[in-house]
């Protein structure tokens, strides 16, 4: 029997590679996620986002504060807490606000209401307080929305609120009240943080 001849590649027949070179892909295993699971996931992320929101309304928008001391009762009790609203440019009679008080190593931040506005001239005379201005030359009662009719300030008062500044009263005017303009002056606009829009 004649020898067989060895096989010969055919001409641009392709080799064919060793199996463990290329080994078959994996197929792709989804994993199925229960409904607990989902829902915990879910109750996560919103979770985080409420607190980046809250962090950077703390930060940029709104601030709170708690009351300490009586100087605003009763319309904000000790210990009472409450909101500004910061960026506050626009100064207005009435508008309970939270400051830096002109006064050498302030404890912190005070919180009055702003009683006369940038050049009126104040008075104080017998317990009641008027406020001038080109509009009202013969006076106007800067308290008479929010404090009772026989509400008595201390004090003896003649001044003007210089450019730029407001002047600032809290609402318990009475002995051992409020601490504020009557007796360190006017506050400079610029250091108001904020002005109360909530109180809890």
């Amino acid at each position: 029997m004649p020898p067989s001849e060895p096989m010969q590649p055919q001409p641009n027949s392709p080799l064919p590679a060793p199996a463990s070179l290329y080994p078959a892909p994996e197929q792709p295993v989804l994993k199925h996620r229960s409904k607990a699971e989902i829902f915990i996931l879910i109750v996560g992320i919103g979770f985080t986002s409420l607190i980046v929101i809250l962090v950077i309304l703390r930060l940029f928008v709104f601030g709170y504060y708690q009351a300490i001391g009586n100087s605003m009762a009763p319309t904000i009790p000790q210990h009472r807490i409450f909101f500004t609203a910061r960026h506050y440019t626009s100064p207005q009679r009435g508008d309970i606000v939270v400051y830096k008080p002109p006064i050498p190593n302030a404890p912190g931040t005070f919180i009055h209401r702003i009683v006369a506005l940038p050049g009126e001239r104040i008075t104080i005379r017998g317990g009641k307080v008027t406020v001038y201005n080109s509009s009202t030359p013969q006076g106007l009662n800067p308290d008479q929305s929010y404090e009772s009719a026989d509400t008595d300030t201390l004090g003896d008062i003649d001044t003007t609120v210089p450019t730029g500044d407001v002047y600032v009263m809290g609402d318990n005017r009475g002995p051992k009240g409020s601490y504020d303009s009557r007796e360190f002056g006017p506050v400079p606009i610029s250091n108001i943080v904020g002005k109360v829009i909530h109180v809890l």
